[in-house]
């Protein structure tokens, strides 16, 4: 009677390297000079080996890169063009603790190549990086044999590889044979005897009974004889016999159901004798089994929860069925991987000293003056500030920062975290800089040699002084009827036209029912992979920056009755870059049109001509949005234009959403008014996502509003809401651009 836990070599693989990997993305390791360790990363695949006490070994490579101080001086702000390289071997010994999988040991040793002051260095690091492991649980098999009520044999458990699968075995003896299926990455395997078990205990011992295993892939049976004798209508019958067909299966999201039935053999009881011999078995069969739940004359079922499962350093095992064969059953399921862990190596994007810089906004202005920025500064102005720095991705760790004479007495007014390291000076303090400021920056994920250069402070011709102004442009500015309002001037009911009623739809969650304004913001100068929000009245916009530090983010704002807030964000809280554009089309309400499964529009002499098919019926109508009776004809017949679906299913979006692996998709739109320069996807989640061409993931951002699909003919556009088509007027794309921080309309 043997019991086992059987995990591929894989899974514990996985999670060891990942959970190694994970410390080493930011482990620092000082050397002396000229001597850097740039990083250590894991390479090559884990080897499992029994050791000789019994545990198993499970053995990977952290490799170590070094870098010389030279090298990084001949080309600062790069990484050095030749690291040399040197291998340690890290060994995770795996054992038994009770019924569970532990590991009992995690050390580091180096290899013979390893130069003595990397060695010494890198060596206690990384052992004290490996203690939190030992003593470590992977998988307490306890909760399971209890809740499958197995007996285990009191003899040693043992640990077992072979073929890629380890395994903890219990009562088991001789070779290890695995019993994993492909759709198992684990299970616990439970041999013929313990298999049968599974109904055999729910028998009375006082029940003769016979059993046998029939394995069938994931739908095994267990038939079990159970023999009576009894006494009906005077006769005594004995070998009445009632076959138990038993069905374990796996019901989600964990448990496992033995589902039965039974019969009789009445073969050589008198026919008179029949309906008895039934109801006393039926009888016993509720006595036996009184725990059961019963849900026919004749069938049963048990249902047994499955204990929760712990991860293994981060991944999860989650139960997914079973598997049988003439050794046994196997109860298990796929295990969900930790994410990997980050490898990236430190990048850099240098600001290197130059013009004292102002920055300023213009709400914060405005609570004391115009708003507008200052025309002049002085020396002693508190605004003026003398900046650089350098800014890190994927830095891990901050390790250190040095700087080459003769700038060390700055060191007191130098800032640095794992995020960057500048200088934010007053205008004196940036004067007593003569030369270009050096320093070597040490990095768990690499080393640098920045040049900052030096200050250049300058004063014009009337004596004032060269200041670079980055100045935000963020008042608020009122239009139509609402600068009618500020100003004291008349207004008249047609400032205030409502739009149509709708029903719920996406005209009322955006609040625009006198149209609505299509954005695109190109932010750049942000940090990669850096979050950038759009927040507004029905809609959260979030775009991640690319590489490059660029963010396109679309937005929809109501053309209301009302004015609505608008919020555009960094994450990181801070302030909005320099290089700034924003793209508009202003597509604004003319009229509900009526119902139609596909329309079409065109412009022709002053008019609209919409051709509309509603329920196979072909309709033309003419408007005049200018006019004063809007709506000069309807008629039906046939028409020159084509109606199309509403809303639109435009391929633009389809490529674009298939280009990012979305197979899930619901709905794809563009972003109106701008050709497929965005698109908006819905998946059949529910999820919203943003996705750009030539980006490197397509997926660029997340989408929480209505999907808007707008079908745009020269200056007019249909789109569906409410149930019925919108016809709307169309602006085309206006930009303003932001120059430090400065709005040019162009």
């Amino acid at each position: 009677m043997t019991l086992e836990l059987q995990i591929r070599e894989s899974v514990i693989s996985h999670a060891i390297v990942q959970w190694v990997q994970t410390r080493l993305f930011t482990l620092c390791v000082p050397t002396p000079l000229p001597v850097i360790v740039d990083h250590l990363d894991t390479v090559g695949a884990v080897g499992f080996t029994v050791r000789d006490d019994g545990a198993v070994a499970a053995s990977l490579a952290a490799r170590i890169f070094v870098v010389l101080e030279p090298d990084l001086l001949v080309n600062p702000g790069h990484p050095a063009s030749q690291p040399a390289t040197a291998d340690l071997t890290v060994t995770i010994g795996l054992g038994i603790r009770d019924r569970a999988l532990v590991i009992v040991d995690a050390t580091a040793e180096p290899s013979d190549n390893l130069p003595d002051v990397v060695r010494d260095a890198v060596v206690p690091l990384l052992n004290d990086l490996l203690d939190p492991l030992e003593g470590q649980q992977l998988f307490d098999v306890a909760p399971i044999i209890t809740a499958l009520e197995a007996a285990i044999p009191s003899a040693e458990p043992d640990l077992a590889l072979a073929d890629g699968v380890l395994a903890l075995r219990f009562g088991a003896d001789g070779p290890f044979t695995p019993q994993l299926s492909a759709s198992h990455d684990w299970g616990v395997v439970l041999d013929v005897e313990q298999a049968l078990g599974l109904l055999r205990r729910r028998i009375p011992d006082r029940v003769p009974v016979t059993m046998q295993w029939r394995p069938d892939g994931a739908t095994p049976t267990i038939d079990a004889g159970l023999s009576f004798n009894a006494e009906v209508i005077g006769l005594e019958i004995a070998g009445i016999t009632a076959v138990v067909t038993a069905r374990p299966t796996f019901v989600e999201p964990a448990t496992l159901r033995l589902a039965a039935s039974w019969g009789l053999d009445l073969t050589g009881i008198a026919s008179i004798a029949e309906p008895a011999v039934r109801r006393f078995v039926r009888g016993e069969v509720r006595r036996i089994f009184a725990d059961a739940t019963h849900d026919g004359a004749q069938s049963l079922y048990y249902d047994i929860p499955l204990p929760v499962l712990p991860d293994i350093l981060g991944s999860l095992p989650t139960w997914g069925g079973i598997d049988s064969s003439p050794a046994g059953m196997t109860l298990g399921g796929p295990v969900r991987p930790v994410k990997l862990a980050p490898r990236e190596l430190l990048t850099t994007s240098v600001y290197r000293f130059g013009r004292p810089i102002w920055w300023g906004r213009c709400r914060e202005r405005a609570q004391a003056g115009s708003g507008n920025p200052p025309r002049s500064f002085a020396a002693t102005d508190a605004g003026v500030r003398v900046q650089a720095g350098v800014t890190f991705f994927d830095a891990g760790a901050l390790c250190g920062v040095t700087l080459y004479p003769p700038s060390g007495d700055l060191a007191s007014r130098l800032s640095a975290d794992a995020t960057g390291a500048g200088f934010d000076l007053t205008v004196g303090q940036g004067r007593r800089i003569t030369s270009d400021v050096r320093m070597l920056v040490r990095t768990a994920r690499g080393a640098r040699v920045i040049n900052l250069g030096r200050p250049s402070i300058r004063e014009n011709g009337d004596g004032t002084l060269d200041v670079q102004v980055n100045f935000i442009n963020d008042c608020l500015h009122l239009s139509g009827v609402w600068l009618k309002l500020a100003l004291g001037e008349a207004v008249n009911p047609e400032d205030f036209r409502p739009g149509p009623v709708d029903e719920e739809d996406w005209i009322t969650v955006l609040g625009a029912r006198r149209g609505f304004n299509s954005h695109i913001v190109t932010l750049g100068g942000l940090d990669a992979g850096e979050a950038v929000t759009v927040t507004a009245h029905g809609l959260r916009v979030t775009v991640f920056a690319d590489e490059a530090g660029q963010a396109v983010v679309p937005a929809f704002v109501a053309i209301g009755e009302t004015l609505h807030d608008v919020t555009l964000a960094r994450a990181s809280h801070l302030p909005l870059p320099a290089e700034m554009s924003v793209e508009t089309t202003e597509f604004h309400w003319l009229a509900d049109v009526g119902e139609a499964d596909a329309a079409a529009t065109r412009a022709i002499d002053g008019a609209v001509l919409i051709a509309r098919d509603l329920a196979g019926e072909a309709l033309l109508d003419e408007w005049q949005p200018d006019g004063e009776t809007m709506l000069l004809r309807r008629d039906g017949g046939e028409v020159e234009l084509n109606p199309q679906p509403l809303p639109p299913e435009p391929p633009e979006a389809a490529r674009l959403a298939a280009a990012a692996g979305l197979d899930d998709v619901v709905s794809a739109q563009v972003v109106p008014g701008f050709d497929a320069r965005l698109a908006i996807v819905q998946t059949q989640e529910g999820r919203g996502v943003i996705v750009a061409p030539g980006s490197r993931a397509n997926v660029v951002g997340e989408w929480e509003g209505p999907l808007i699909g707008v079908h745009v003919e020269g200056g007019y556009a249909l789109a569906r809401s409410g149930g019925a088509v919108q016809l709307f007027s169309v602006r085309r794309p206006g930009r303003v651009t932001f120059r430090d921080r400065m709005p040019v309309t162009g």
